[in-house]
Formats: C-alpha cells, structure tokens, sequence
C-alpha cells in the first residue's frame, strides 16, 4: 500500500511540473514558470520517500509537514502562508525591475514604445507637446509601480511575522532560501530583456549615453529595493574616441555628423536596400557552368525569386549620418580617406597631402620611372617562359597553369600613413592580386615554404607565450625585442633567392615533384626583374626590396632574417638564450642591458641591408612583444599600442551575424591563450566593455563568451568531420535575403560566404586607380535594343 501512494505522488508530482512548464513556455507567462520554483518544496517529499520505503513510515511533503508540525487548527495554514509570501516576492521583484527601468527612461529622455503617444501632425510643437504627455505618463507609472510595491512589501511583512512566529527557524530559513532563489531567477529574466529595450531605444534614438545596465557586473539579485536593482540611472556620456578613431590631417574641418560616421571605421557597411542582382548572377554562374543544364537553370530561377521578394529593409544608418555620407562622397575629389598603418583609426587628408607623401618615398633609389605600361607585354614573357620551361620538362603542366593569370589587372601601390611616426611617412602597399605575376609568386612561396620553417620562428603569439613559460633561465632574465627597419624595402631579395637556391640545392628533397631547381632559379629571376607597379598614371620598377602585399616578398624576407640571425648567433662571442623572431620582430633573453646592446651591434654588423633596432626594458621591468606584454614577475597579459584604438566591426553594420560573433569569441580565445590567470579576469572585463562601446549587446556578449569559454573547457572534443562541398561562391551580402540565399544554394551542395563590399572605404575612398573594363572578368553587359 505504502509504495502504491509513493509511486501515485510520484507521478502526480512529475505531470504538475510538465505541465506547468508547457504553460509558461507557450504563455510566455514569467508568474505561472516562477511556481516551478516552489514546487521544489517537494523535492524533500521525494527525499524522504525513497530514505523510507524500508522502514515503511509514513511519508510527509514539505507542506504537510509544516502543517502538521506548527499548524494549531485554527486560522490559515502554514503553507498557505508560504504560497502569498511567494507571491508578495515575485511582485516586488517585478515592480522593482520596472521601477529601475522607467526611471532610467525618465532620466535619458527616452519614451517606452508602449507609452508613445502618436502623433496625427508632423509639426515640432505637436510633437515637444506629446512627448512631455509620454514623459508625464512615465512618472504617473513610476508613482503607480512604487504604490504597489509598498503594499506588497507591507502584506510580505505581516505574513513573514507570523510565519516567523509559528516555524521554526531551521524550516523559516530554508523557506527564505527558497524565495530567495525564485528573486534571482525574475530579477536575471526581467533584467536581461529590460537591457535589450533600453541598449535598442538609445540606438535608435542615436544618444550618446552608454546603457546603466552594461555597468551590471551580473543580473542574479536575491532582494528587492524601492529604487531597483541598478545603482544609478543617471545619463553616462559615452568616451569621446572620434579624436583616436578619426585623426585629421587636412585643413578642412568636418562637421560633427561627419565625424561621427567615420568613427564607425572604414569598414562599417551601410545596408543596401536594393541587392544588385546582376552582380549576383555574375558571381553565381561561373560556380555552376559545371552543373547540369536543367540544375543551373533551377539555382538562377530560386535565386532570382528570392532577390525579387520584397523586403522592408532598414537603414541602419540614421537620416544625419546618411546626409553626412552624402557630404563626404562630394568631398573626396579633395580629400582622401584612409586608414593608418596601425590602430584601424581613419586618416584624413588632403590630395595634395597625399601625393607629396607619395611622391616623397617614390624619389627614393629604389624606383625606377617607366615609360609605358608592362602589362601585356609582361604577360606575353611570363608566358613564352613558362611554354619554355613545359617544353623541356622542367614543370609539368599544373605548374604552368597555375602560374598564369587570366586577365591580369595592374598592380596598384598606395600607402597608409604612419600616425605613430613624427611627420607621419608612408607604408607602401602594392596591391598585388590577380596581377601579372601574382599567380608566379604565390606558387613560388609554395616553393619556399620549407625553407621558411625555423627553430628561430615564433608561429604566432600562442607560440611565443608558450615558448617564454618554458623557457626561464635566471642568469638571462632581462628581456629585449628587436626590430629590423623596413624589412620588404630594404631586404636584398635577390641575396635571399641566392640563399634559397643554396638550400634547395643542399637538400633535393624540398623541392615539389612538379618542378626542377633550374626552373625556380629561372622563375625567381624573372620575378625580381620584372617587379613594377602603378600609382596615379605612372608606372614604376621596383629595383630594391619587394613589394609589400607578394608572398614572395614574405617568404625571401623570412629566409633573409633567419640566415642572419643564424651567423649572429654563430659568430657572437655571448649570445643571447633562447632568441627566436616573427617576421621581423626578435626577442632574446640577456644578462644585462650591456649584453643585449653588444649582440645588437654584433648583428648590424653582419649586414648592409637589414639594420636592427633595440627596444629595453621600460623602467617597471615590463616589456611587450607582439600583443603580449611580458610583466616583471613573469606573467602575460595582452599589450595594445598607443595607437589601438578599441575599433572593431559595429554591431550595426550590414554584415554577416557570424563575423560580429566572431569578434566576441576571437577576443575572449585570445585572452585566455594569452593572460596569466591573475590578468585573465581584467582582461575579459575590458573586451566586455569595448564590445559595448562598439555597440554590441550585453546579453549576446555573455552568450558567446560563454559558449567560448565552454568550448576552451572542452579538451578531448573531437573536431566534426566535414564533407567538402561540390563548389563554393562568394556572394555580396545581401542583408535581409542572406539565410535564404545561402539555404537554397545548400541544397545543390554550393558552400556560400559572403563578402562585403559596400564599405565606407569603398564609398568614399579612392586610394587605387580603376580597372580597365576590358580586364574585369564576369561582366554583365548590357546591350540596347532597337525601338
């Protein structure tokens, strides 16, 4: 009889609580999923059932026993009691998390969508005169919602004095414990959404205020107060950054609407609110001329039919910022926009500016004006070089054709000026895809690449914190980098391919099958005697160095710096612990100050080319290197130069979800890579509040830091087996039709990502000089015909 009623309470418990968990997912109703939290009670009826069955006592819930222990048989019952307290808490929870909200609106000047009062007229005093109405019935709820707390926390303390007086305090505590968790439990649901309403209502309203509830280092409260749980709802002022983020070099000022779009950086791209579907037919129909005819035409129709659909898109630009875009596309014939070299910031300048900063490094040894433009003369030698080499069995045809370009645009050289350097000089850039020459190079770094793998390289910075915790040595404890000057520009390239050779020709077995060594010493030469470029419409010839932007350029410079390093090291009477370098930064381990300037004389006097500079020490001991900065006692946490600027993709901007989310898991898998224990939870705090002021949601920011950190924990995971796709496509982000595109080209087996064009750079930048239309490949045309 006794396991008959344990088994039918059983079961009774468990359909009460499914079916009060349908109903308040269905219903959305936070007061019916909350009396989840006091069905727990019973959980010690479940406890004291199964620690009873073999004595066979008889068994008792937490209601029943409270009754029949403190109950007296006259007037209400204990755990009726229990049930209005758990009422009274949920209420006042709820008018406290409302009575924080109204009052930040109230203080930002900020109207809940459900106040607005709409306006019949368009003119301003109809609009000022509603307002004030929706503000004023902003304080009547304010006044309504603290009335009603008062009443619930009156009616909470009479019945909390009687239940105070008839438990005892072991039952009357735990019955607080339980209340307390059902606080925490509304206060965590209400707070998450009321921070999604107001971070969308100070967007919308473009107000530069940072949200009260970003300064909650977490929801989970357990009491309720008559202000609310947030500490103050007085209007914070975001950080002015624009003087960081947008740096004038001009003497033309912008006005503050203009600044105010270029501080969302070059890349934020503003939403396009009619896709270009010529463009995307131009892109879709090369992957699929290898489909069947009747599956090519049923991936146009789908496309078609879903870039057809209307869509109600919104700008996410608001109507001062789209006037100020306006503006600066007018004025870029007299300024130009760039980024800088380091820091993401946005450089203004002046033509004038910028040509004479150009012209500046042009005038250097190291260029050579030409008459005319090598292009198609250049594609004609590359061509007749390689037949040659096919013809007499030096590559097979794989290689020849994947050293060839089809349609080979210029290569554009621009620069980005240094705004960390005095007078602010320029990195040159040569922008080197689908030139002439730019299949060639990427197959000859193919080539290289073994002789670039060093046990003097550092892979990345994971490799270098990794590396130092190993590596303490206390007889070299005092950390140097060192920096070579104009690596690409200055490096002898043609030393380095002689270098190169010697190696391969040391060790056959690093070269591919499908080439010979006389065919990269053919290739190599054809290269550095054939590197030019274009700015404005010159054409020059590259005579020192490599230009930047050519992975060839890349991998010579990498076996340039390793050779040397590898005579200093050999050559040096003390040499330093542990010395190893990326690209061209080094970082060895000293005895002493002393010690580490020697070697720095020692290594610039092997060379004529490359020249090192030394960075010390700074007084407190620190040192940084890469993105880590070395502390005194050893640890690491993550270094951002004077010139970082804390610029990232804006949530905003017109591009794909996955790569704003990608900012946020990016960012925390660095820090926890990066930062010693002791800096990790600084540092997570500081990239929480950069992502907020990039504009960022808190919730969505702990979601995918949490999901990140999970993943971190996760050491034994199996990565999932993919299969790769019959094709691939890269498509302009059409905002609003992205999911559908990208599913219904799924189903064909195409893979798609998205690209984003529509920059602000692409906008209003004009750094490169424009393709011939006769050299743009899948081109639409459009043909008139006659009436």
């Amino acid at each position: 009889m006794l396991r008959k009623q344990i088994l039918v309470k059983t079961l009774i418990f468990i359909l009460l609580t499914v079916i009060t968990i349908i109903i308040a997912v269905n219903k959305m109703n936070i007061k019916v999923f909350t009396k989840i939290c006091f069905l727990n009670i019973l959980n010690d009826d479940l406890l004291y059932y199964s620690k009873n069955i073999k004595s066979r006592s008889s068994p008792h819930s937490f209601s029943n026993t409270i009754n029949r222990l403190f109950y007296s048989g006259t007037g209400p019952k204990p755990s009726e009691l229990a049930q209005l307290t758990s009422k009274h808490i949920e209420k006042m929870a709820t008018y406290s998390c409302h009575i924080s909200f109204l009052k930040a609106c109230r203080d930002h000047d900020l109207i809940p969508r459900g106040l607005r009062l709409k306006n019949p007229l368009t003119d301003a005093k109809s609009h000022a005169t509603l307002h004030s109405a929706s503000l004023s019935l902003i304080k009547n709820r304010l006044n309504n919602f603290r009335h009603s707390f008062h009443q619930q926390k009156a009616a909470l303390d009479e019945i909390l004095q009687v239940l105070q007086q008839t438990l005892s305090d072991e039952y009357y505590n735990k019955l607080l414990e339980l209340h307390k968790k059902k606080t925490s439990t509304t206060f965590n649901k209400l707070l998450a959404r009321h921070d999604k309403k107001f971070s969308s209502l100070i967007l919308e309203s473009n107000l530069p205020y940072l949200s009260p509830y970003s300064q909650l280092q977490s929801f989970n409260f357990n009491q309720s107060t008559i202000s609310g749980p947030l500490r103050s709802t007085t209007p914070s002022i975001k950080p002015d950054d624009t003087r960081r983020t947008v740096i004038n070099l001009s003497d033309q000022q912008l006005n503050p609407h203009e600044t105010e779009l270029l501080s969302l950086g070059l890349k934020y791209c503003p939403t396009e609110l009619a896709p270009n579907t010529a463009t995307m037919a131009s892109k879709i129909e090369p992957t699929t001329k290898s489909f069947d005819p009747a599956v090519e035409h049923a991936i146009a129709n789908d496309v078609t039919n879903i870039l057809q659909r209307p869509q109600r898109l919104k700008n996410n630009l608001k109507p001062h910022l789209s006037t100020a875009l306006h503006s600066l596309r007018q004025k870029k014939t007299n300024l130009k926009f760039t980024r800088a070299d380091k820091g993401n910031a946005t450089v203004i300048m002046t033509q004038d500016q910028y040509n004479d900063k150009m012209m500046e490094h042009l005038n250097l040894d190291c260029y050579t004006p030409l008459k005319k433009d090598p292009t198609d003369s250049l594609t004609r030698k590359l061509d007749n070089v390689l037949k040659k080499l096919l013809k007499e069995n030096k590559i097979d045809k794989d290689f020849y054709n994947a050293c060839r370009t089809t349609n080979p645009r210029r290569p554009q050289l621009y620069g980005l000026p240094k705004i960390h350097k005095p007078g602010n000089p320029i990195r040159p850039i040569v922008s080197f895809y689908n030139t002439p020459l730019s299949s060639l190079h990427k197959q000859l770094s193919f080539v290289l690449k073994p002789l670039t793998i060093s046990p003097l390289r550092f892979k990345d910075s994971t490799d270098f914190v990794n590396h130092l915790s190993s590596s303490s040595d206390p007889d070299h404890s005092y950390y140097c980098s060192l920096d070579v000057k104009s690596l690409y520009t200055s490096c002898d390239m043609r030393l380095a391919a002689k270098t190169a050779l010697d190696k391969l020709q040391a060790d056959p077995d690093l070269l591919p099958d499908n080439v010979t060594l006389d065919a990269v010493y053919t290739l190599l030469n054809f290269s550095l005697d054939n590197s030019y470029f274009q700015y404005s419409d010159k054409f020059y010839k590259q005579t020192t160095g490599g230009p930047m932007g050519s992975p060839l350029t890349v991998a010579l410079a990498e076996i340039r710096v390793t050779d040397i390093e590898q005579q200093a090291l050999k050559t040096s009477s003390k040499p330093p612990k542990h010395y190893r370098h990326f690209v061209d930064d080094g970082f060895g381990h000293f005895t002493d100050r002393q010690h580490a300037t020697n070697f720095l004389q020692h290594l610039n006097g092997l060379t004529d080319d490359l020249q090192y500079t030394i960075e010390y020490p700074a007084p407190d001991g620190s040192i940084p290197y890469l993105d880590v900065l070395v502390h005194p006692d050893k640890t690491t946490s993550i270094y951002r130069k004077p010139t970082h600027t804390n610029l990232y993709t804006h949530y905003s901007s017109a591009t794909p979800q996955s790569s704003k989310d990608s900012v946020i898991s990016s960012l925390t898998r660095r820090a926890h890579t990066l930062c010693s224990p002791c800096h990790l939870e600084p540092e997570l705090e500081t990239i929480k509040q950069t992502l907020l002021s990039n504009g960022f949601p808190l919730n969505r920011i702990n979601l995918i830091m949490t999901r990140t950190q999970n993943n971190l924990k996760k050491t034994n995971r199996t990565p999932k087996k993919k299969t790769a796709p019959s094709a691939n496509v890269t498509l302009p982000f059409p905002a609003g039709y992205h999911r559908d595109i990208q599913s219904t080209l799924q189903r064909y087996d195409i893979s798609t990502t998205f690209s984003t064009p529509n920059t602000l750079m692409s906008l209003i930048n004009t750094n490169k000089a424009p393709t011939p239309k006769s050299n743009t490949m899948n081109t639409i045309y459009k043909i008139p015909c006659r009436d």
